[in-house]
């Protein structure tokens, strides 16, 4: 990583980021474990900023102890509607 490159490992409910400072931010299986998706996505929508890019993958699965969140094509867009321009793609598992 060079000086205008930051990562964040860790709780999202634990982080302190100043508004509108990432230019992107990638989820790549995380939001199915987060407590709370709606308070997890305005996290990201405060920190993201105006013309930010966001890249999720999400894994759509049945609730469990470990990934406590059922996510579906009716909640995800629902709590992300924000982002402009989604689009879903489809891989195989």
């Amino acid at each position: 990583m060079n000086a205008d490159t930051a990562s964040f490992r860790g709780f999202l409910r634990r982080c302190r980021f100043p508004i509108e400072v990432f230019d992107v931010v990638i989820a790549v299986n995380s939001i199915d474990h987060v407590d709370d998706i709606r308070q997890a996505s305005l996290k990201i929508r405060r920190t993201l900023r105006p013309e930010g890019l966001i890249r999720m993958h999400i894994h759509y699965h049945k609730a469990k102890i470990a990934e406590p969140l059922e996510l579906s094509d009716g909640v995800v867009p629902e709590v992300f509607g924000w982002v402009e321009g989604s689009r879903r793609f489809v891989g195989q598992e």
